[in-house]
């Protein structure tokens, strides 16, 4: 959550202003005439409280006690007292009542009682305990409590996430099975939720606070391959959104959000976090991770910042049998993070921060099936790099009642990816289109037996070789919002979204050293191509929520969009093998103006219950393919689309001990974009790959069986097909009515059980066990597909143990317990048959973490 001010500051104690809060009530609870004594005890007055909301209880609490009580309404918001409750000590009462959620009185001058967050020095409270607390949330870009946020959404907490080892979103997916992770190649990821699994722009947005971040396309324009991952360092929370949210943020967020929101920096205390663990991965060399975070006040409460630093390497598991290289796939990540955080008076605050991340990759991450397990016999080194920079500012203001937030963000992300290409050269050898090419022969004649010959050696002096292609993306973009505040019957948000991204990419064919695999210097270009790519976004965006009963809620949310795409290449060396000289030049557009819509019912007739109904739409922008001998008509392809139908509910009972979050939906989507290949296998483009249709349900169950136990369980069942017959390339392959997309598993679920056991007055152990299931997927539409592999269902079995003592926490994991050898995906195309990647096999880990 952004930080905001301390409420000394945010509420004028002495002279509370109705001016500066509209709900003055709500601020400025049981306003009494101040008393002399600092903390007044109010012994021996009997006083009663009846059943209710705990923001009237404590207000009745202060009228009859004779105290002037200041409390922020965030804080209390959604909790209660259940039954009637009478004693004779009024200060004893507060602190029960406060102690029960998580708070603490400060006495102020004149008597005046301010209620805070209990302070983080004290003891954590049991996990079940502190699960059970309302989450304040801004998925709806303004604050709302998620019990009572009508969305399809999970919350975790950074700490939480911290402590069971989640340091990015590929382990997060692991807690939510909603939520895919499919592999694109070393290093690369692409996000599926709800089954909206295809190339082109992401159908998961990824925020970074307000930042939100998309991928380099490549020489495919396919972005959504490259989603993005920063570490899980010092973050505050991370929303998972579900399903489409195209009314506040935009395209590319049509299968939902995932949003990482950091820790701020606080001016008011000196604090930090130091971590550091090892691990070990069954077949991999030694990893480990360290981090460190401190926050320093610089003006006392108003002024601070807040660094952070770390480092990560996970050992790698692939053996390259022909260039005798172990350990391929080790990944080292390191980066940092500096925020500063301004609030020049009370109301406004300024925000800006800047993101460094350095991934590097030693080879290739996957093994080939035919070799057998863990070994690749590339005959190229495939390392790869990747570095991310992003810098946001921030600044809020309160208007009274509205909060206005203007938000910059600009990142850079540099990509070099290197991918054997030895196979798809190779594989030309025997086409007589690329000959004929070769000799400038006319399409009606054939090549002679010695031509065919001398291709073929052309071909073999050029092998082995590998595509070396640096990528670099720009963007910069800005968003204006004004959001409601407060408690009434209608709740808003509007603004307005520009977006500019850039994007450069070189492609070299280079042949590499037979012996080694590396690139000699100079480089040895067989070919050489450039590609360029602008996207410029504009929208307008608002939802408006009104109450019509007590109970009853609608929400109308539209957003206008316009975005134009223009891109271009040329060739300065053309590839003779495949046939890149006949590239032509020039520059294309895809462009599109139009508007998203999203209708909402809500009904929230008690406080643990919560049923909502929605329809919305979900868009992604089109595009240009820049790839050799297309047909004009699949230049461009166009944006595709969506209308999600959704039906969910939220309910708690037995003092939210148990909680459910519930949906079931189906989504209509149209023009799907799909990866297609060329004819000789050597390029890929998108095209728009008819309709499909989605039916799943999702369930979040968790159950604080006592005090000190906590079950939780995560399902999803996503059924996603094709909605009528469609052919997806040149070779005649027609993926079929009924066909299930491709990389979506039917059914996915996690169990979680974790136990608390006090070891003395400071010292508690915890012990947690989680089992994730994933069904089996397919890679193509069906069998017809000449590279269509199935992957199997598989398995995961964690175990952990954690000890925390005052400052310090310690713990002892092992994921995937039994060593389940299931690989993650099976992938077949021109560039190799049968890549397997893993999941994670068995890895034993040991953190420390300490907090000063």
């Amino acid at each position: 959550m952004a930080y905001r001010p301390p409420l000394e500051r945010r509420i004028s104690i002495l002279h509370p202003s109705p001016r500066l809060f509209p709900v003055s009530a709500a601020f400025l609870s049981a306003a009494l005439p101040a008393q002399a004594a600092a903390a007044p005890a109010a012994q021996g007055r009997t006083v009663t409280l009846r059943p209710g909301p705990l923001a009237t209880a404590l207000t009745d609490l202060a009228r009859q006690a004779g105290w002037q009580l200041l409390f922020d309404p965030a804080l209390v918001r959604g909790r209660s007292i259940k039954r009637a409750t009478r004693a004779a000590d009024a200060k004893k009462l507060l602190e029960r009542l406060l102690r029960d959620n998580a708070l603490e009185a400060r006495w102020l001058p004149r008597g005046t009682l301010l209620i805070v967050p209990r302070a983080p020095s004290r003891a954590p409270p049991p996990a079940a305990e502190a699960d059970n607390q309302p989450v304040i949330v801004t998925a709806l870009k303004r604050e709302t409590v998620m019990a009572e946020t009508p969305l399809s959404m999970s919350v975790e907490r950074g700490n939480v996430l911290a402590d069971r080892g989640v340091h990015d979103i590929r382990t997060l997916a692991r807690r939510h099975p909603e939520l895919s992770v499919v592999d694109t190649g070393t290093g690369q990821q692409r996000l599926l939720i709800r089954g909206l699994a295809s190339a082109g722009e992401p159908t998961v947005g990824i925020y970074y606070d307000e930042s939100a971040i998309s991928g380099p396309g490549g020489t495919t324009f396919d972005p959504s391959a490259f989603a993005p991952d920063l570490d899980l360092v010092d973050i505050d929370r991370v929303e998972l959104l579900r399903g489409p949210q195209g009314t506040l943020y935009g395209a590319s967020a049509m299968g939902g959000v995932v949003r990482v929101i950091f820790n701020q920096p606080d001016p008011t205390a000196w604090h930090g976090e130091a971590r550091a663990g090892v691990d070990q991965t069954s077949g991999a060399g030694p990893g480990g991770s360290a981090s460190l975070m401190l926050n320093a006040p610089i003006v006392a409460d108003q002024l601070a910042a807040r660094m952070s630093l770390y480092a990560r390497r996970a050992g790698g598991v692939i053996r390259n049998d022909h260039l005798d290289i172990d350990h391929g796939g080790r990944t080292d990540k390191s980066g940092g993070r500096v925020n500063l955080a301004w609030t020049p008076q009370d109301g406004t605050s300024i925000q800006g921060s800047a993101i460094v991340q350095r991934t590097r990759i030693s080879d290739a991450a996957f093994w080939y099936r035919a070799q057998g397990r863990n070994i690749n016999d590339q005959s190229a080194r495939t390392p790869q790099r990747n570095d991310l920079t992003l810098y946001n500012l921030t600044a809020r203001h309160d208007l009274g009642g509205v909060t206005a937030l203007a938000t910059v963000s600009h990142y850079t992300w540099n990509i070099v990816r290197e991918i054997d290409y030895t196979g798809v050269l190779s594989g030309q050898r025997d086409d007589p289109a690329i000959c004929r090419s070769f000799f400038g022969l006319a399409a009606t004649e054939n090549c002679s037996a010695a031509q065919v010959a001398a291709f073929g050696s052309f071909v073999d002096s050029r092998l082995p070789g590998i595509l070396y292609q640096p990528m670099r993306v720009a963007d910069w973009s800005a968003e204006l919002r004004f959001s409601s505040t407060g408690s009434g019957a209608a709740k808003w948000a509007v603004g307005a979204y520009l977006e500019r991204r850039r994007e450069h990419i070189a492609s070299y064919a280079l042949k590499v050293d037979a012996a080694t695999g590396i690139m000699p210097r100079p480089l040895d270009v067989t070919g050489l191509r450039y590609l360029d790519s602008v996207l410029s976004q504009q929208a307008l965006f608002g939802e408006w929520t009104q109450g019509l009963t007590r109970a009853l809620a609608l929400t109308l949310g539209g957003r206008l969009f316009r975005y134009v795409r223009a891109s271009g290449g040329n060739v300065d060396i053309p590839n003779p093998i495949t046939g890149t000289g006949a590239l032509q030049g020039g520059r294309y557009a895809s462009r599109e103006i139009g508007s998203n819509l999203k209708a909402l019912l809500s009904w929230h007739p008690a406080e643990a219950l919560l049923v909502y109904a929605e329809a919305s739409q979900g868009y992604r922008p089109g595009g240009v393919n820049i790839i050799p001998l297309l047909a004009p008509g699949l230049r461009v392809y166009r944006a595709d689309r969506l209308w999600s139908y959704e039906l969910g509910g939220k309910a708690s009972a037995f003092d939210r001990r148990v909680s459910i979050n519930a949906d079931v939906y189906r989504i209509d989507w149209s023009d799907m974009i799909y990866p297609v290949s060329s004819a000789n296998g050597a390029f890929a483009y998108n095209s728009n790959a008819g309709s499909a249709a989605i039916h799943g349900a999702e369930l979040e169950l968790t159950v604080a069986a006592d005090p000190r136990t906590t079950i939780e369980g995560r399902a999803s069942l996503t059924d996603a097909r094709l909605s009528r017959n469609q052919p997806i390339d040149t070779s005649g392959i027609i993926a079929r009515k009924g066909d299930r997309l491709p990389n979506v598993p039917l059914l996915a679920f996690a169990l979680g059980m974790q136990r608390r056991e006090p070891l003395s007055p400071t010292t508690t152990a915890i012990a947690r066990i989680d089992f994730g299931y994933t069904s089996a997927m397919n890679t193509a539409f069906n069998r017809t597909d000449p590279y269509f592999e199935r992957t199997a269902p598989r398995t995961q079995l964690d175990l952990q143990l954690l000890v925390e003592q005052a400052r310090w926490n310690a713990g002892l994991s092992i994921r995937n317990l039994l060593d389940n050898k299931v690989p993650a995906r099976i992938a077949s195309g021109p560039a190799g048959v049968g890549q397997v990647w893993n999941a994670l096999p068995r890895t034993a880990s040991l953190d420390v973490a300490y907090r000063f």
